[in-house]
């Protein structure tokens, strides 16, 4: 039997994928370091964190050759949404 995956899955940013809050960074922010695959750094050294079980879920629909034809939306209504682009980009998001 063949195992059928979406053709879409969205999913929203802040409280979903990680934490805290874009907003909640105000003071801080860009540029963002990579510290480790569920850990960013901002410019003041607050922690941006993968939430749950969000990067294995990630990676695997980059990754899985099942998931190869599924298309990944980012659903978000950010204070900051070049933050959270240089987030995606930073933690290797499909």
């Amino acid at each position: 039997m063949t195992s059928q995956v979406p053709k879409l899955v969205a999913f929203d940013l802040d409280g979903t994928i990680w934490s805290p809050d874009m907003y909640m960074l105000w003071g801080g922010g860009s540029p963002f370091r990579f510290v480790n695959n569920e850990e960013l750094r901002d410019c003041s050294n607050s922690k941006v964190k993968i939430l749950g079980i969000s990067g294995e879920i990630l990676d695997t629909i980059a990754t899985a050759d099942e998931w190869k034809d599924t298309v990944v939306a980012w659903v978000s209504c950010t204070d900051e949404p070049s933050w959270a682009d240089e987030c995606m980009k930073k933690f290797k998001t499909p």
